[in-house]
């Protein structure tokens, strides 16, 4: 199967021949016709997801929309960054809808709408948790969390929602200390760049699991981790891996590299990893191979969690980084349910399971 790194670069070769025509398109106002184009074109190199193309201020935009999904927006935001250097001089390449962009379908009441809205957030773990009040009684539930987030992503963006935001809870009353929905905008403005400093597309987590000495399957010695992708951790612990097949269509393998550190001292074990992660970051990130999304401690194992774009490259890049450790069994696996691990160094020593 082609490897979404390939597929990424297809796609870029083919929106330069495409890109002039785009353009003619927006100039005169045939927004419909240019997305059409611009969809047929990325799905057909990589997969579906909605689009929005516009000109705005000299500029042309180029939006992408995981719709919430966090996994995909990191594939999303692999494509576009690493638009070619030539575009940029036109356009502007979004791996999620901004604020202040419209959408179809959007209703006319929306601005009306988000006046009414009182916010009480809540700052926990580099995330605001939010009690809404949204004082429109004859909406059920469903409709008022539809119509909040769509307001959040008008006032905020679409990012601030996915990754700032954490639980969002609907109340009866107005909250006394609540804010409007301009005055959440401008705090989000102010605490986004200290949160988004280090890495612009990750926020990072922690989490911690009993381990399960019962079994000896993968990951079930888990004790702690951390992850910026806590769903997919979540869904792999309940037996769900839709997600994670689908990113196989696409040519992306999520996964784990695991060794075995029982023999090793505990102070020798942090410091392995911390290596381990800077040195296959330096060969896989540059070149748009892999990135890490996380790592976990067991009892038995180290596990370090990597989104794969080009497998065969991953795989050399990882049998290189470990002819140093010392440990007697290294290898991957793909956080799809009932596939083996891969081995790429078993040295166990006779007996040892």
């Amino acid at each position: 199967m082609e490897s979404f790194r390939k597929r990424t670069e297809r796609f870029w070769a083919m929106f330069v021949q495409a890109e002039a025509t785009l353009r003619e398109a927006l100039d005169e106002h045939q927004e419909d016709e240019a997305e059409q184009r611009f969809q047929a074109l990325f799905s057909r190199c990589l997969f579906h997801c909605p689009c929005w193309l516009r000109k705005q201020e000299g500029h042309y935009l180029c939006i992408v929309s995981s719709q919430g999904d966090k996994l995909k927006y990191l594939f999303l935001h692999y494509v576009m960054e690493r638009a070619p250097y030539a575009c940029l001089v036109h356009w502007q390449f979004h791996d999620a809808l901004p604020k202040g962009i419209r959408t179809k379908g959007t209703p006319d009441d929306t601005d009306e709408r988000s006046t009414q809205l009182l916010l009480l957030p809540h700052s926990l773990r580099q995330r605001f948790h939010l009690d809404v009040y949204a004082p429109f009684e004859t909406m059920k539930k469903a409709e008022k969390i539809k119509l909040i987030h769509r307001c959040l992503d008008d006032a905020v963006g679409e990012y601030v929602r996915m990754f700032l935001i954490g639980q969002m809870k609907l109340v009866k009353q107005p909250p006394q200390a609540g804010i409007s929905l301009a005055d959440f905008s401008a705090l989000c403005e102010r605490e986004t760049w200290v949160k988004r400093q280090r890495h612009a597309h990750q926020i990072f987590s922690t989490y911690a699991i009993f381990p399960n000495q019962q079994e000896y399957l993968m990951r079930s010695d888990i004790f702690s981790g951390v992850s910026s992708q806590l769903e997919v951790i979540t869904d792999y612990i309940r037996g769900k891996d839709q997600r994670i097949r689908q990113a196989k269509e696409y040519g992306i393998v999520v996964g784990f590299l695991f060794y075995e550190h029982a023999h090793l001292e505990q102070s020798q074990r942090l410091w392995i990893r911390e290596n381990l992660e800077e040195t296959i970051a330096q060969i896989c990130v540059k070149d748009g191979i892999a990135e890490n999304i996380g790592a976990a401690n067991g009892l038995m194992y180290t596990y370090l969690d990597y989104v794969v774009y080009d497998w065969e490259a991953f795989v050399k890049a990882a049998l290189a980084v470990m002819e140093d450790v010392d440990t007697h069994l290294y290898g991957f696996q793909s956080l799809i349910h009932n596939e083996l691990p891969l081995h790429l160094v078993d040295n166990r020593p006779q007996g040892m399971s």
